[in-house]
C-alpha cells in the first residue's frame, strides 16, 4: 500500500448548540444517515447524541448539546451543555437559530461568542420566516406577561423599567434581571407543531430502537436465560420416565392432561425457582401466600404475564392459561381465598416491573445500584400494601 493511505484523517469537532425546538435534532438526523450514536453525558442522564461521518478526507464528528435557553445553571440541560463548552474539546461551535424567533434566539449566541470559539450559525425554518419585524407573543405568553406584570403592581416592586419589560426580562431568563431574585424560574415553551418528514420519522425511531436494543437487550437476555435455567433445572429423569410410561399407557385423553401437569408441578416446584419460593415463604405467610404464589411472583420478575401461566402449571392445568381459563379461575377460587388474592393482586400491581423496564431503567438511572433501590422501594411497598388489604378484607368478610 502507498504511504498516503496511511496519512491520519484530520477530525473536526462541532459542538451543535441552540435554544429548545430550533430544528437541532432534525438536522442531526438528516446528517446521520443511520450514523448517529447515542449514550449520556457523562454521570448524568441527558442524552447525548453524537455524528461520525467523512467528508472531503476529514472527520466530521458532531456533539448535539441538550437545547438550552442560555448558559445559566438552572437545568440540568444548561448545566451540562455549559460544562461542556467550557471543558470538553472541540473545534467549532455550530449554532442553530430558529429564524421566525431570532431576537430569544439570539440571546444564547452573544453567550456563545463570549467563549471566543470559532462558531457558524445556521439559521433553521427560513421558509416560515415571513411575519414582520416586530416582537409579537402568543396570547398564552401575554396572559402570563400580565399576571407577572399585576404582581409586581400589586407588591409596589420597584424597577427602572416598565412592569411589563421586567416581566418580558424574566420570561426569556435575563440574568441581569434574575440577580434581583433568589428563587428558580419555572419556565416552559410550547413547540411549534408541525407533520413531521417520514426520514425524521425513520431516524429517530430507528436510533431509539437500536439504543434500546444496546443498552437492555444483553442484559435481558442473560436474566432471562437465568430465569429460564432456574424453573427447568434441576431435572429428574427418572421421575419423567416414570410419568411418560403412564401417559403412553392411559387412553384417556383428560387422564394424560392432568399426567402432564403433575409432571409440570413435580419440576417446577423442585426446581431451584420451586426450592427458592419455599425457602421465601415465610416472608409472605403474613399476607397469606403459599409458596406456590411465592413462585408465581417469583417468575414475574421476567414479565408479569408470566404469573398467570405459573400459577396454571403449580395448580395443574397446564401452561396454556390466561385470565380467561376458566379451569384456572375455578382452582384459584378452591385454593385461594379472597383475602390472599386481593393482598396477591396488590402485589403484582405494586412490585418491581417487568425486566425490559427493569434494566432501561437501571441503565437510565445511571447505575445498578438504582436497579437495588428499585428492587427494594417496590417489594417493601408491594408488602406493606398487600398485608393492610389482606387484613382489611379478612375484616371486612368476617
Amino acid at each position: 500500500m502507498l504511504a498516503k493511505d496511511f496519512k491520519e484523517i484530520k477530525k473536526i469537532k462541532f459542538a451543535l448548540v441552540g435554544q429548545p425546538n430550533v430544528g437541532k435534532s432534525m438536522l442531526i438526523n438528516s446528517i446521520s444517515n443511520s450514523r448517529l450514536r447515542v449514550g449520556n453525558f457523562s454521570g448524568v442522564t441527558v442524552a447525548k447524541e453524537e455524528v461520525v461521518f467523512n467528508y472531503k478526507g476529514y472527520q466530521i464528528e458532531i456533539t448535539d448539546l441538550p437545547g438550552s435557553y442560555s448558559l445559566n445553571d438552572y437545568t440540568q440541560e444548561e448545566k451540562v451543555t455549559k460544562e461542556f463548552l467550557d471543558n470538553s474539546v472541540y473545534d467549532i461551535i455550530l449554532n442553530v437559530l430558529d429564524s421566525t424567533n431570532l431576537e430569544r434566539n439570539l440571546y444564547l449566541t452573544s453567550e456563545l461568542l463570549a467563549l471566543d470559539k470559532k462558531m457558524i450559525i445556521v439559521l433553521n425554518m427560513i421558509d416560515e420566516d415571513k411575519l414582520p419585524t416586530k416582537l409579537i407573543f402568543s396570547d398564552v405568553i401575554e396572559e402570563e406577561i400580565s399576571i407577572i406584570s399585576k404582581l409586581f403592581e400589586d407588591t409596589g416592586f420597584k424597577t427602572n423599567c416598565t412592569y411589563r419589560q421586567l416581566a418580558i426580562k424574566l420570561l426569556k431568563e435575563d440574568k441581569q434581571t434574575y440577580k434581583d431574585f433568589h428563587d428558580e424560574p419555572f419556565v416552559m415553551e410550547m413547540p411549534k407543531y408541525r407533520l413531521p418528514s417520514l426520514k425524521l420519522v425513520w431516524h429517530t425511531v430507528s436510533n431509539q430502537a437500536l439504543m434500546y436494543l444496546k443498552k437492555a437487550g444483553t442484559y435481558i437476555l442473560v436474566a432471562s436465560l437465568l430465569i429460564w435455567f432456574a424453573s427447568n433445572y434441576p431435572k429428574y429423569p427418572l421421575i419423567e420416565q416414570e410419568y411418560n410410561l403412564k401417559i403412553e399407557q392411559v387412553q384417556n385423553d383428560e387422564e394424560k392432561v392432568r399426567l402432564q401437569s403433575e409432571l409440570s408441578l413435580y419440576n417446577l416446584g423442585n426446581s431451584y425457582l420451586g426450592i427458592i419460593g419455599k425457602f421465601t415463604q415465610p416472608v409472605f405467610d403474613p399476607l397469606g401466600f403459599d409458596w406456590k404464589m411465592a413462585v408465581a411472583l417469583e417468575t414475574g420478575l421476567a414479565a408479569k404475564e408470566i404469573v398467570v401461566s405459573t400459577l396454571g402449571i403449580l395448580y395443574g392445568l397446564g401452561e396454556e392459561n390466561d385470565e380467561n381459563s376458566q379451569g384456572l379461575i375455578e382452582k384459584i377460587k378452591n385454593n385461594i381465598p379472597l383475602p390472599s388474592a386481593i393482598a396477591f393482586i396488590i402485589f403484582v400491581m405494586i412490585y418491581l416491573p417487568c425486566l425490559a423496564a427493569s434494566m432501561v431503567f437501571a441503565k437510565e438511572a445511571g447505575g445498578w445500584k438504582y436497579l437495588a433501590y428499585l428492587f427494594v422501594f417496590t417489594t417493601i411497598t408491594a408488602w406493606t400494601l398487600s398485608f393492610v388489604g389482606y387484613n382489611l378484607t379478612r375484616f371486612i368478610i368476617t
